[in-house]
């Protein structure tokens, strides 16, 4: 619970410091139940780092392209800036 809970705020830590608060808490929630699910892959492994660590890559090879365009673009939820 610990790990996963460090892994949500350090994941969300920059978009803590853009100042974006009404985003902040869905995505401090949605990266801690990732770092709890891979904590769980990480258990599962025989605490093996290596399937969590590919578990993550293949997170950001889905999702990071979208989020990096959607706060590039403005377009990012929550933001106010959207067209």
């Amino acid at each position: 619970m610990v790990s996963a809970a460090v892994f949500g705020i350090t994941h969300a830590s920059w978009i803590l410091m853009s100042g974006e608060v009404r985003i902040a808490v869905p995505v401090v929630v949605s990266t801690t139940v990732l770092g709890g699910l891979l904590a769980v892959v990480y258990v599962v492994a025989g605490h093996n780092v290596l399937p969590a660590i590919v578990a993550h890559t293949l997170v950001n090879i889905v999702i990071e392209p979208w989020l990096v365009l959607a706060a590039v673009s403005g377009m990012f939820p929550g933001t106010g800036r959207t067209r």
